[in-house]
């Protein structure tokens, strides 16, 4: 088995946290159309922001990531996420919803370009596949996190 550091191990829960961001709505989309009366579209829509952001912006932070070097642009992708999260509980109108949902896509987005990059260029050749295997369950590992563990929180 290959050696894994601490901080190889915070970047990969970097993108389980990421990626619980995009599970974290459709655990809470009945209250959410409750609460803000949103229609099932619009509530669909809501969900869809986070791949927006990907698709408007991925170029421009990957380029912005290199510039501004891979560790700042992790950091600044957290705090943006969980700046949007906390802005999360005050929400009382859809378009802040979907605000919200577009910056923390932007997060997402730069989560999952900036960590595995960082991992390639920390990592030794022979540890880097198993790293990588590990970065490969960020998506589905964060997804079933949110889903499962919200509404647990909720209740």
């Amino acid at each position: 088995m290959s050696k894994i550091s601490i901080r190889d191990l915070w970047i990969i829960l970097a993108g389980y946290l990421a990626a619980m961001h995009v599970g974290k709505l459709s655990a809470v989309t009945p209250i959410l159309q409750q609460d803000l009366g949103l229609s099932f579209t619009k509530a669909g829509f809501s969900l869809s922001l986070v791949q927006g952001a990907g698709m408007l912006f991925a170029l421009c932070i990957g380029a912005f990531s290199e510039k501004v070097r891979l560790k700042r642009c992790l950091i600044l992708a957290l705090i943006i996420l969980g700046l949007s999260s906390i802005a999360d509980l005050w929400i009382q109108h859809a378009t802040a919803l979907y605000f919200f949902r577009f910056t923390e896509g932007i997060g997402f987005l730069t989560t999952s370009l900036c960590a595995p990059a960082t991992l390639k260029r920390i990592s030794r050749p022979e540890t880097l596949n198993f790293k990588m295997g590990l970065w490969s369950s960020y998506m589905g590992v964060g997804v079933s996190l949110a889903v499962f563990s919200i509404p647990v929180l909720l209740e």
